[in-house]
C-alpha cells in the first residue's frame, strides 16, 4: 500500500512518541526528519522474504499475481521502518515494513497503480495491485514459478 503524504506526517509523529525512551540512531532521524519528494514513495509491505542491508539497489517492479506485467527502473530502498515504528538499517525476513524507495525518474505507473493509504488503520489493500520487487535477473524465475502455481 502507497501511503500519502499525511499520512507519512502520523507514522512519523508515531514514531517520535513510541521511540520516546529508546536509543536512538541515523536511521531514526533520518525517517522522523524526512520529507518526501517527487522521485519517492514510501510503501508497506507485507512480510520480506529474506534479511536485507540498505541501501538496497532493484531494477525491476511486477505485479505479484501477474509477472508479465512488470517494469524496468533503477530505484534504491533508502529506509526501513520495523512493522511500522522502529526504523533500522535493514529489511528483517518475516516481518513487514515501512519502506522509503528512491526512483531514478519519475514514479513508475505500477507505483501510481497501488492501493493508497490515507489512514494507518487501513485494511482494503489486499484488493487491488500486489507489487512485486526484484532484480530483473531473477523476473524469469518469478514468472515460471508463478506459472507453475497457477496451473
Amino acid at each position: 500500500m502507497l501511503l500519502s503524504d499525511e499520512e507519512i506526517v502520523r507514522w512519523q509523529q508515531d514514531c517520535i512518541a513510541r521511540c520516546r525512551d529508546k536509543e536512538k540512531g541515523e536511521a531514526y532521524n533520518s525517517f522522523v526528519n524526512w520529507t518526501r519528494k517527487s522521485n519517492e514513495a514510501a510503501i508497506f509491505t507485507l512480510y520480506a522474504y529474506a534479511d536485507l542491508t540498505l541501501p538496497k539497489q532493484f531494477d525491476c517492479l511486477f505485479d505479484l499475481n501477474d509477472p508479465s506485467d512488470s517494469f524496468l527502473t533503477s530505484f534504491k530502498l533508502t529506509q526501513s521502518i520495523f512493522e511500522g515504528w522502529f526504523p533500522i538499517e535493514t529489511i528483517e525476513h518475516g516481518h513487514k515494513h515501512l519502506c522509503i524507495f528512491e526512483f531514478d525518474g519519475s514514479l513508475p505507473e505500477l507505483i501510481v497503480r497501488l492501493d493508497s493509504s490515507t489512514q494507518k488503520t487501513s485494511r482494503d489493500a489486499m484488493s487491488n495491485l500486489r507489487l512485486g520487487i526484484c532484480q530483473q535477473a531473477d523476473l524469469e524465475h518469478i514468472r515460471l514459478r508463478n506459472k507453475k502455481a497457477n496451473t
